[in-house]
C-alpha cells in the first residue's frame, strides 16, 4: 500500500490527463504542465473524500451499524 501512496504523493506525471490538456499544458511549458498536474491531484481530492463517505454510509447501513 506504501508504494501506492508514495506514488500518488510524489508528483510525478498524472497519468489520466487527456490529450488535449497534455497538449495545452505542454505549450506552456514546464510550468503548465506543473500546474496542471497540480490541479489534477487538488481535483481528485474532494471527489475521493465524498465517494468514501457515500460508500461507508452504505456499508455502515448495510451491515446495521453500530446499535
Amino acid at each position: 500500500m506504501r508504494p501506492a501512496v508514495l506514488t500518488l504523493l510524489s508528483g510525478a506525471v498524472a497519468w489520466a490527463q487527456c490529450s488535449m490538456c497534455r497538449t495545452a499544458a505542454a505549450a506552456h511549458g514546464a510550468a503548465g504542465e506543473k500546474t496542471l498536474d497540480t490541479a489534477v491531484m487538488v481535483l481528485l481530492f474532494p471527489a475521493m473524500a465524498l465517494f468514501c463517505g457515500v460508500f461507508l454510509t452504505a456499508f455502515r447501513s448495510r451491515s446495521g451499524g453500530d446499535e
